[in-house]
């Protein structure tokens, strides 16, 4: 797998992220170091890098519209009418499935209340 971890994201990420706040950059190049030094460390320390991207990583994708289509789909799958022994992508496909019927419904349910416009003569 190709590494884009160089890209040109990085600059303009951060750029935005740190833009007139130099405690916040501060912060981030710490964290970078702290990184960086880990890894260097070897591999307890690589280890321990890694761990720390990976909790990034699901930290930011917490903040995704995936993960909010995701929170939705569990909520559904809550239901008590659920069936309770499924792994998780047959979990996923019923949810999906149930919610796209009860998006269909309540996409028939407001076309039935708006009330039609008249031709003009």
């Amino acid at each position: 797998m190709q590494s884009n971890a160089n890209s040109d994201e990085w600059p303009d990420l951060l750029a935005l992220a740190l833009d007139k706040d130099p405690h916040r950059a501060e912060r981030v190049a710490r964290l970078f170091h702290y990184l960086l030094a880990d890894i260097e460390s070897g591999p307890e320390g690589a280890t321990r890098a890694i761990e720390s991207l990976e909790n990034a990583f699901r930290l930011a994708f917490s903040f995704t519209k995936t993960y909010r289509t995701c929170l939705i789909l569990f909520m559904v799958s809550l239901g008590e009418d659920f069936p309770p022994d499924l792994d998780s992508m047959e979990l996923l496909t019923e949810a999906m499935r149930r919610l796209k019927v009860e998006l269909r419904r309540a996409s028939r349910s407001q076309s039935k209340k708006k009330p039609r416009r008249k031709a003009a003569l």
